[in-house]
């Protein structure tokens, strides 16, 4: 992720976060264990214009979670 277009480092944060529409991710591998998290878009479609409203909350969500975290957001 980048702010002010520079790369965000924290050292509490993990190294790596998917964001997938993939609902079936969180059931296919586990995560716990992992220096990760998983933002999962539950949308209606997969098109941006569903996507779209939800990455403030992803924003917010991704700087408040913990490695090994699953999150789901969902515009319902």
């Amino acid at each position: 992720m980048y702010l002010s277009g520079e790369p965000y480092c924290s050292g509490t944060m993990p190294s790596i976060t998917m964001v997938t529409v993939d609902k079936s991710i969180p059931y296919q591998n586990n995560f716990t264990d992992k220096k990760s998290i998983v933002i999962t878009f539950l949308v209606k479609r997969n098109k941006v214009a569903y996507e779209l409203p939800l990455i403030p909350q992803a924003i917010r969500s991704w700087q408040n979670a913990a490695s090994g975290q699953v999150i789901n957001l969902s515009q319902y």
